[in-house]
């Protein structure tokens, strides 16, 4: 009545009693001062849900990335024993692309689940000192593989937008520092694509396109210590948390405070 608004002062999200689910709410509220605290039901499960989709063991470089941290939940599923779990519950797909034939169904929901919103990391698999391939934008194995480019090169440009790594990189590395490649499958970039990581020759590292609604991050590299000297660097752990967390949508990210 006095037209006093109500000013958001802290909306930190404290897990109240475990079994319960709450979080606290304060509020500053001039006309009620001593009534600014709510306790609002968040779903717990809203800790990120990792899926890699893998023929055989998994990448050990990724999942050290989340292996003692609870804000992420790990799951492995082997493509070869058993059938992709239902994906609505999952933020961020990984997948480690199989050369195999007979997984033309698992390309197909993968690639509805993106359409539909879904974030998924794609990149080549290690086959014996050869890169394996790496299926295409419409999530079709190529028929005549092309060969991968061997040679020394070294990431020379990284997106620093504040929606990638700019808040993890206080400061730029030095371009010696940089992480070195040995060979990567060649993907040029089309129209709306965003390079968040190039080499030195202008090819890029890793490569977001879109698709509908989702999202496909395109690494041109397996990420094995082979190729590239990026699993052991200090970039490796920060660009897999920022993917992680840019795959949470903002419906789920709230719970039932943005619905509610």
């Amino acid at each position: 009545d006095e037209g006093r608004a109500l000013r958001l002062d802290t909306f930190d999200f404290v897990p109240g009693p475990a079994e319960a689910g709450l979080v606290t709410l304060s509020l500053n509220d001039p006309g009620y001062p001593l009534d600014n605290t709510f306790f609002v039901s968040l779903p717990m499960h809203r800790r990120i849900r990792v899926l890699h989709l893998v023929q055989g063991k998994p990448n050990p470089f990724v999942q050290s990335v989340w292996a003692t941290d609870t804000l992420v939940h790990s799951e492995i599923c082997n493509v070869m024993a058993k059938a992709i779990p239902d994906l609505d519950s999952v933020d961020l797909l990984v997948v480690e692309a199989w050369p195999e034939e007979g997984q033309s169904l698992a390309l197909a929901q993968i690639k509805e689940w993106v359409r539909q919103g879904g974030t998924v990391v794609l990149f080549p698999a290690s086959l014996a000192g050869k890169i394996g391939s790496l299926p295409s934008r419409n999530w079709e194995m190529p028929v005549a593989e092309t060969p991968a480019n061997k040679g020394l090169f070294r990431v020379q440009a990284i997106e620093t937008s504040a929606d990638f790594l700019g808040q993890a990189l206080t400061r730029r590395p030095r371009p010696e520092t940089l992480p070195s490649v040995r060979g990567y499958r060649t993907e040029k970039p089309e129209a709306g694509d965003r390079v968040l990581m190039a080499l030195n020759n202008g090819d890029p590292l890793l490569l977001q396109v879109n698709e509908g609604e989702g999202i496909q991050y395109r690494f041109s590299i397996p990420l094995t210590e082979e190729w590239s000297d990026l699993v052991r660097h200090d970039l490796f752990v920060p660009i897999w948390y920022r993917l992680a967390l840019a795959s949470l949508q903002a419906t789920s990210y709230t719970g039932t405070l943005g619905s509610d």
